[in-house]
């Protein structure tokens, strides 16, 4: 059976470090979904924003409202779950500090 008394050298954990330590692994579904959401992104910002040149040498992007729509939402949802990661970690660090 292993030893479970820390060595002279190692500090027991508070119970508000582990709790800390526990907040801020629970945030990792919401790292995840933004990860994920931020790759969809830039696979439909390669996919949609292809630059078209124009007679007078300028570049245009074209897309439908459809296309529009959908971007505008996908860069939304990435604005928001960041936000709201943001607000999780320092509420967590918040906590943690008190």
């Amino acid at each position: 059976m292993p030893n479970k008394v820390p060595a002279a050298s190692q500090a027991m954990a508070t119970r508000k470090q582990v709790d800390a330590l526990r907040a801020y692994r629970d945030l990792e579904s919401e790292i995840c979904s933004i990860d994920h959401m931020s790759e969809i992104l830039s696979d439909m910002l390669e996919r949609n924003l292809t630059p078209k040149r124009n007679n007078d040498g300028m570049l245009a992007i074209l897309v439908t409202k459809s296309e529009l729509s959908t971007l505008s939402f996908a860069w939304n949802d990435v604005a928001m779950r960041a936000s709201k990661l943001r607000d999780a970690f320092y509420a967590v660090e918040r906590e943690s500090v008190q």
